[in-house]
């Protein structure tokens, strides 16, 4: 039997991940505006370590997705949390970041011939812009589920 704390506990952690996916995300995405690698005028060689922090950033948002977050949470609260509307909305989210992820390449492929771009290039485009699309788009849903109750 669930007891209503527990009930009440798992909607506020509900209610936040969709603040914290929002302000994730804008961070992700405002950190890739002017701290970007790539994309500096004429081709460069973009430092380590700017790569592999865009690339660990953006698997910490993938795996904050996968997840729902909350990774440390009681598995009891996992389960209250990450109920069916939460799956709905991580299906909704991962097709929006599909087709984005999907358009963002072709968008790639095709301005290829005005800008040479490296595969290096290609990838943090492609997967940066399919990323702040799927997690915004997760957020929103969550955020609609919430307000709708």
């Amino acid at each position: 039997m669930l007891d209503s704390s527990q009930v009440e506990v798992a909607d506020r952690v509900s209610r936040r991940r969709a603040l914290l996916f929002v302000i994730a995300v804008a961070v992700f995405a405002v950190v890739q505006l002017f701290g970007r690698p790539f994309f500096l005028g004429e081709a460069v060689t973009p430092r380590r370590l700017t790569i592999n922090l865009w690339s660990l950033n953006a698997f910490a948002l993938m795996l904050a997705l996968a997840t729902g977050g909350g990774v440390l949470n009681r598995r009891a609260l996992r389960k209250l949390v990450n109920d069916e509307v939460f799956r709905a909305n991580r299906t909704f989210a991962a097709a929006i970041g599909y087709w984005v992820t999907l358009a963002t390449a072709m968008a790639v492929f095709w301005l290829g011939g005005l800008r040479d771009t490296s595969g290096r290039e290609a990838i943090y485009l492609i997967v940066s812009i399919g990323l702040v699309a799927s997690c915004l788009a997760f957020a929103l849903r969550e955020h609609q589920a919430h307000s709708s109750k």
